[in-house]
């Protein structure tokens, strides 16, 4: 090719506008393209591509450039309010969790001190249940609580014994006489539909909670509650326990709503350990058969309501 450049509008040798030049440097360009700036250009849009992927907007607002990373899920923030939104929005808790799976090139020294705190925790753990179970009066229980466990367990009772730090665990005197082959139960009485005997005119209820002792297994349950609404007084002069100051507030207190019903009209109730729900008990039937099948921790709660009120106690 010659180092001729052809004017693009025009004839051959007819029209006096032809130019014809001798150049070069434009015709070295023509013939030997500039490879050296594509390829400079090329590598400038990879590197601004891999700077985009390193420079990740903010996940939440999609507008800065994110500086923060949350612990546990990843999500990459940019500001404290975009972190306390993505805490709102997802509920999670920016705490990293410890027994998730960490790859090997991306554990570091945070990752390290975290598992390593988490260990300790552990072994401390594990260290104060050993002390628990060592100091735990349940280990050495007397023969007489194991005798009374397994008398309940003959009748169908599981008794739940508590450790002796409890004060209802220090205060239960129910025991198992083996000459007449009977339990004799502690019981707590709640009668939540009695009148207060101080102020007459006021005509709300007002719960009684008292607890008698070792009343026996063999007595008709009806028979129980009957003599305790009838003669209130009795059941104080009987009453042996000194430690028992509750009995002394039973003279102020009215059960007339009980003896106006009649026995027809109020349901005794059995208190579930949960404290959330109540058994349905049979009045006519004895303590023994009432308390088959059921939970005892140390020994029973009775709770007696008026008909119209047991649906504030929801039953098992």
């Amino acid at each position: 090719m010659e180092n001729k450049f052809f004017g693009l509008f025009g004839n051959d040798s007819d029209e006096k506008d032809v130019i014809i030049e001798n150049n070069e440097e434009l015709c070295d360009i023509i013939d030997k393209p500039n490879h050296e700036s594509l390829v400079n250009r090329f590598v400038e849009e990879i590197n601004t591509k891999q700077e985009r992927k390193k420079r990740k907007n903010c996940s939440i607002c999609q507008i800065s450039v994110h500086k923060y990373v949350c612990p546990r899920c990843s999500i990459k923030t940019c500001s404290v309010k975009c972190s306390k939104k993505h805490k709102e929005t997802t509920g999670c808790s920016a705490i990293r969790d410890q027994l998730s799976f960490v790859p090997l090139k991306h554990y570091n020294e945070s990752h390290l001190n975290s598992d390593f705190s988490f260990i300790e925790k552990g072994s401390e753990y594990i260290q104060n249940l050993n002390r628990i179970v060592e100091n735990n009066p349940k280990r050495d229980l007397s023969t007489w609580v194991i005798r009374f466990a397994q008398e309940c367990q003959k009748r169908r009772i599981q008794y739940e014994k508590m450790p002796i730090a409890f004060k209802r665990s220090r205060s239960n005197r129910s025991i198992y006489l083996y000459k007449e082959k009977t339990i004799y139960w502690d019981i707590d009485f709640i009668f939540p539909n009695c009148l207060s005997k101080i102020e007459p005119n006021e005509q709300n209820y007002r719960p009684l909670c008292f607890k008698l002792n070792r009343i026996s297994e063999n007595g008709r349950l009806i028979d129980i509650v009957k003599d305790i609404i009838e003669q209130p007084t009795t059941i104080i002069n009987n009453n042996d326990d000194n430690d028992n100051s509750d009995l002394n507030q039973i003279e102020e207190f009215d059960f007339s709503p009980y003896q106006q019903q009649g026995q027809q009209q109020y349901q005794i109730l059995l208190k579930h350990k949960s404290g959330r729900y109540y058994y349905r008990l049979q009045n006519e039937w004895t303590l023994k058969r009432n308390l088959e099948d059921k939970i005892i921790v140390e020994y029973p709660i009775l709770v007696i309501v008026l008909q119209e009120f047991l649906n504030n106690y929801p039953e098992l």
